[in-house]
């Protein structure tokens, strides 16, 4: 509640008011991920995955992407610059509706990759060999 007259928006606010209070989307500035230094897999949710890198940038921006629950019509687009074999900015761009008012962003995330070793890749550099053996044992003593 501001105190402007009308029109009002959302809790009673002059349009200036709800601008500055609402956004579209929240992203972190930065988003690590990881890469098997030998098979190349990806790191995501726990998992070592096989994927294009679009689809781990789509991933990424799905799991830490926080969009307001009240924005509707939301429009994306997405242009990725790579600097480095490590790094890649990601260019985000958002327009949808919010309280009946047509709001539009833009927010730079920078992807980073850091190398790891998938379960996999570990186990064989180390050489681990993994068996079952099962001893049955009988009530008659040996002799």
């Amino acid at each position: 509640m501001c105190g402007a007259e009308p029109p009002l928006y959302h809790e009673r606010m002059c349009e200036q008011c709800t601008r500055i209070r609402a956004t579209i989307a929240k992203v972190p500035q930065h988003i690590q991920y990881f890469q098997c230094a030998n098979c190349y897999l990806y790191d995501v949710g726990g998992r070592w995955v096989e994927m294009s890198f679009e689809d781990l940038q789509e991933e990424l921006l799905n799991r830490n992407l926080q969009v307001d629950e009240s924005a509707s019509g939301l429009v994306t687009e997405i242009s990725a610059e790579v600097i480095d074999d490590r790094n890649t900015v990601l260019h985000l761009e958002f327009t949808a509706s919010i309280h009946g008012l047509q709001f539009e962003e833009q927010h730079v995330v920078t992807l980073r990759r850091s190398n790891g070793v998938c379960l996999t890749c570990t186990r064989r550099a180390g050489n681990i060999t993994v068996s079952i053996l099962e001893i049955r044992f009988t009530d008659v003593l040996a002799q």
